[in-house]
């Protein structure tokens, strides 16, 4: 797995903490396409991201493109430093990507999302070709809950899926 580097980068970070020494290591990247970093309404930008799947070497961070209701796949070094995100693949979530999680031994991707009126899904990736987990076949799975803000999903067995959400209140 490469990862590129780079100097003199924006303000986008990623802290690592050592649970056993406490030590902070910071991740400093970059978009390769963001060039405005002004301070953007909560649902109009291209570029937040909760969603990624950590290895030793890489980061894999997954967009949650409030914009175009997809995601895009960048992948960036697992060591401190300065980085310009290597974009990999986009995909229609026809939603918003908030959570990932791997299952090394199924060689499975699991993404949770929600639509702009809070119906929740999980996509699973499935025979992708090396670190494009969106290359592969897919498969949604719509939640049947409604008005449920997902945010997190793993795997607690071979076949199930644990997820969490936020509390919502409506207006």
């Amino acid at each position: 797995e490469h990862c590129s580097y780079s100097t003199g980068l924006t303000s986008l970070r990623i802290y690592k903490v050592n649970k056993s020494t406490l030590q902070l290591d910071t991740i400093n990247f970059s978009y390769p396409e963001q060039n405005d970093y002004s301070i953007q309404k909560p649902d109009k930008t291209s570029f937040d991201c909760e969603a990624f799947l950590v290895s030793d070497s890489c980061i894999y961070l997954f967009t949650k493109n409030w914009k175009h209701k997809n995601t895009t796949l960048y992948k960036i070094p697992n060591r401190s430093g300065g980085y310009i995100a290597e974009k990999i693949n986009c995909f229609n979530s026809k939603g918003l990507i908030t959570g990932a999680t791997f299952h090394p031994s199924n060689k499975l991707v699991a993404l949770i999302g929600y639509t702009k009126t809070l119906k929740s899904f999980i996509y699973l990736l499935y025979n992708f070709e090396d670190d494009d987990f969106l290359n592969g076949k897919h498969h949604r799975l719509t939640i049947k809950k409604r008005f449920l803000q997902t945010e997190s999903v793993s795997f607690i067995t071979n076949t199930q899926l644990a997820f969490t959400n936020e509390r919502f209140h409506y207006a």
